[in-house]
């Protein structure tokens, strides 16, 4: 959860400074709400994946998250032993 929290406010103060990069005004307010709308569903749909997938795989083998270690497990039926180095590397990329 805190991670999802910190990728959301740096992915919205990314959009700021593109829009002001881009010196849009209100004539631009259409096609940057677009965007915007946009950004919000791809990053809902990720968030909603974790969780469904986590759930999913995690609970019926009754492990309960208490670190990111913990977490990576739901990749082990993809990836192996690669799961746990692969979904650690995710969170400090």
């Amino acid at each position: 959860a805190l991670s999802a929290t910190t990728f959301s406010v740096a992915g919205a103060a990314y959009q700021a400074y593109l829009v002001q990069a881009k010196k849009w005004g209100e004539a631009e307010l259409h096609s940057a709400s677009r965007g915007s709308f946009a950004g919000i569903i791809v990053l809902s749909g990720l968030s909603a994946t974790i969780i469904i997938t986590s759930a999913a795989v995690l609970a019926p083998k009754g492990i309960k998250v208490a670190n990111a270690v913990d977490m990576a497990a739901q990749l082990e039926p993809l990836l192996g032993s690669f799961a746990r180095a692969l979904f650690l590397c995710g969170l400090f990329v």
